[in-house]
């Protein structure tokens, strides 16, 4: 275990000293900032030593990249100390007093973690492998290439004798084999530590963004939410890749919206990174960085067109290429030359798309699962009423919305993002080989996970930020003139 967190650690510390480029140099962060930059830096560095442990593998075996990243990592870290005021930058400002609510809000929130806790250390031993998708995907994937001690070559042959869908992506095998390596031998609850992670990260930047936006009560509304969807906190005992692609999901989605504000206008490379690494990931986050592409491409040309900024324009079409293009070169490699089943889904199937896009039979059976799917999370043979959704009406409900929320403004971003996303996901299901029931029984209610954070921030973003119902002070994390997002916060009285 101790080898397992440390890996994670090392590769933490190259997230940090990359994003420290990053991040703005004028002032202290935010208690949101702080706690959403450290979130931000486990899910670059992860991404980042996947990327490079897969070059190094046809150079040397994997037994030896635990000391080649240990020495990265130390090596960045004197750069960034020397090079930045690292005090200013990562330190957080002092937070203003805490207030009741949201002391009874966090004694709950840590109730639960150890209740969620508890859950793992009862159900893991039970199934330590995950379930089969994960053994046979992801997990047996990490044991070949540690095993293999760094013979890539012949990953094609395993694929094939393993039977699984040879397509999907590298960064969760790498991450596990490369835990394995630090320890010098394999961990089965390597797996499990990488989605808690995940899992624990996610509620990191959902809390941190939203904290910063719209206030401390509301980041810590979405972490209970988040917490109160069983399907995601049972999930991550499955040991699927969907909470690592959900966290790349909601990355991207807070770097796009944060790159908005000039302060942290340099975020855009970092969205371009979040973005290409979601496709690292799983092969739906393809399409989610087409999603992103689409709407970084309006997000430029609004702004070029309004403000006739033509070089500002070209310098966001930079740093968005330029945080890409690495992960977008490996993909590209890792799909040409070491996926040998090529997608011929266009040539084999051109005659069927066209009865299948003309079959009303087939949208009426997408749309009635896609309801349903919306308020029940299924796991294993128990159907649980998803308390999140329910707490999220309640909330709605009690709060509000904010009075007038343009699709222009940052805060509508995560909602087109989101309805984007299942616009996608509907036409995938539309235009299916698949049998479509099975493909909607197996799949969808996954789907609607890995979209679940972003559904969270979507949300509150468009609602009032709850401290007015407590007739309290609204605690920001930043002055009003550093916050573009807040334009639109209705003042309180004290």
């Amino acid at each position: 275990m101790i080898a397992t967190l440390s890996s994670f650690m090392a590769s933490s510390l190259i997230g940090a000293c990359i994003l420290t480029f990053f991040l703005p140099k004028n002032a202290k962060p935010s208690v949101g900032h702080f706690v959403l930059y450290l979130a931000l830096a486990f899910g670059l560095g992860v991404a980042v030593s996947s990327l490079i442990l897969f070059v190094f593998l046809h150079f040397s075996p994997i037994k030896f990249f635990p000391l080649f990243e240990v020495a990265c990592a130390l090596l960045f870290a004197i750069v960034v100390m020397l090079k930045f005021p690292v005090k200013i930058l990562w330190l957080p400002s002092r937070p203003q007093n805490i207030t009741i609510p949201e002391t009874i809000l966090s004694v709950i929130i840590v109730a639960a973690f150890a209740i969620v806790l508890l859950v793992y250390l009862i159900y893991f031993p039970l199934e330590p492998h995950g379930k089969w998708d994960a053994w046979a995907s992801w997990n047996s994937a990490a044991r070949f290439i540690y095993g293999s001690m760094g013979i890539v070559d012949s990953y094609q042959t395993f694929w094939k004798t393993l039977g699984a869908q040879s397509s999907y992506p590298w960064l969760y095998p790498l991450s596990v084999a490369k835990a394995w390596a630090y320890g010098g031998q394999v961990e089965q609850a390597a797996p499990l530590v990488f989605n808690a992670l995940f899992g624990l990260a996610i509620s990191g930047v959902v809390f941190g963004f939203l904290c910063t936006v719209k206030g401390r009560l509301t980041g810590l509304f979405a972490v209970l939410f988040l917490l109160g969807c069983p399907f995601f906190s049972l999930h991550i005992l499955a040991q699927y890749a969907d909470i690592a692609l959900a966290y790349y999901f909601v990355a991207a989605l807070v770097t796009l919206c944060l790159a908005t504000d000039k302060e942290h206008g340099k975020f855009l490379a970092l969205l371009g990174a979040f973005a290409t690494i979601a496709a690292w990931t799983k092969d739906e986050g393809l399409l989610f960085l087409l999603v992103i592409f689409l709407v970084f491409c309006i997000y430029v040309g609004r702004d070029y067109a309004s403000e006739k900024r033509l070089k500002d324009s070209g310098t966001k079409v930079l740093l968005f290429l330029g945080g890409a293009l690495p992960g977008l070169l490996l993909l590209f490699y890792h799909k040409v030359f070491f996926i040998e089943r090529a997608s011929s889904f266009l040539s084999e199937q051109s005659r069927a798309l066209i009865d299948f896009i003309l079959d009303l039979d087939r949208y009426a059976t997408v749309v009635t699962a896609f309801i349903k799917e919306a308020f029940l999370f299924s796991v294993a043979n128990v159907t649980f009423m998803s308390s999140g959704i329910v707490l999220l009406i309640i909330y709605a409900l009690v709060v509000g919305r904010e009075k007038v929320v343009s699709w222009r403004s940052p805060l509508a971003l995560p909602a087109v993002v989101t309805l984007l996303m299942l616009g996608g996901y509907f036409a995938v299901f539309i235009i299916t080989p698949a049998p479509l029931q099975w493909h909607l029984d197996t799949l969808l209610n996954r789907l609607y996970l890995q979209l679940f954070p972003l559904m969270i921030v979507a949300f509150l973003a468009m609602l009032k930020a709850p401290d007015a119902i407590f007739r309290e002070k609204v605690f920001l994390d930043l002055p009003p003139k550093t916050m573009p997002l807040n334009k639109n916060k209705r003042k309180t009285r004290r």
